[in-house]
């Protein structure tokens, strides 16, 4: 498909949209039913008419695309609604919220706006675990109630960085991003740090991007502006992520864990990665429901992890039905 033939509403995507950017500009996946879809509410299975289960909302990753809950979703009951929250603001809008509580705020009244009256079930991956529990926080505030909140793979808490006032990209956010971008396509990638910490700070970008397409992981068509307004948009999810501190929270929770070590994820997390409750106890009144899930951080939400990760959110979320009488908002 020719460059020109791509909007620029396809192309002004996040991490691991860019990573399927091919793929994507033929066969962009499709939801099933019919909704009037506020401007970043994705619709992956739609509220069926006369359906009686309560939806789910899964909120985007740092990266700030839900590809990957299209796969969870396959492994999910064909009568549960799912939809995913998706960041991927160009740069004709307005300036993306800053911190955890004001994104929370955001997709809250995206919600609201479209009319659905059922309580809805809140969850998500990584940065979109601290999401769904501040969303989930805030409604409770206003005297409304979810269901349960479904962390999958989420510390409490991440450690905080200093950045430089100029700005410039550093040789570790592009090997991350290179690792995150090939595990999205169930592809390996050894990144030497080396060059890029050799380079000129203004060169860097583009040895990482050359880098990135003579292996396949990156469209050629793709330029360092587009690059730089994805890194933009992480970059700010990343920061909200880093400052947020949960507050308390009296509802049910359940964190689906990765079975297997990730040191990435051990450093960012420090002493609450071996507490099993990532921490989250300290925050919660009721006791925290832990799952072990197959694979690592990375890798927890892609085949053939998200087959037993889908499978047992549907039965969280058909536990809390069959015991739980939410009321109507």
């Amino acid at each position: 498909m020719a460059a020109e033939a791509i909007s620029k509403q396809i192309l002004m995507i996040s991490l691991t949209r860019l990573a399927l950017l091919n793929q994507e500009a033929r066969r962009q996946p499709r939801a099933t039913g019919t909704q009037t879809k506020p401007h970043r509410l994705i619709p992956i299975r739609a509220i069926a008419r006369g359906g009686d289960r309560w939806p789910l909302l899964l909120i985007h990753p740092v990266g700030g695309s839900v590809m990957a809950y299209f796969d969870i979703a396959r492994y999910m009951d064909a009568g549960q609604p799912i939809y995913a929250m998706e960041n991927q603001a160009d740069e004709t809008e307005l300036p993306a919220p800053q911190t955890v509580e004001q994104i929370a705020q955001q997709y809250l009244e995206e919600l609201r706006l479209t009319g659905v009256k059922s309580p809805w079930f809140l969850g998500g991956y990584s940065m979109g675990g601290l999401v769904a529990f501040e969303m989930a926080r805030q409604l409770q505030a206003a005297g409304r109630e979810t269901p349960a909140v479904l962390i999958i793979d989420t510390p409490s808490k991440v450690r905080t960085i200093e950045r430089g006032e100029d700005g410039a990209v550093t040789s570790e956010e592009l090997r991350l991003m290179g690792k995150m971008m090939a595990l999205r396509q169930a592809k390996e990638l050894d990144l030497d740090e080396a060059p890029l910490q050799a380079a000129p700070p203004e060169d860097r970008m583009q040895v990482f991007l050359d880098f990135m397409k003579d292996r396949g992981v990156i469209p050629p068509r793709v330029d360092i502006g587009f690059l730089w307004h994805l890194i933009r948009v992480v970059r700010n999810n990343e920061m909200a992520q880093r400052q947020y501190h949960p507050g308390s929270y009296d509802g049910l929770v359940t964190l689906l864990r990765a079975r297997d070590l990730s040191e990435e994820l051990r450093f960012e997390a420090g002493d609450i990665y071996d507490d099993p409750a990532f921490g989250w106890q300290a925050y919660c009144s009721q006791t925290i429901e832990v799952r072990k899930i197959p694979g690592e951080h990375l890798r927890i939400v892609n085949e053939p992890h998200c087959r037993t990760l889908g499978a047992t959110l549907q039965s969280v979320m058909d536990a809390q039905r069959a015991r739980r009488t939410v009321p109507l908002y």
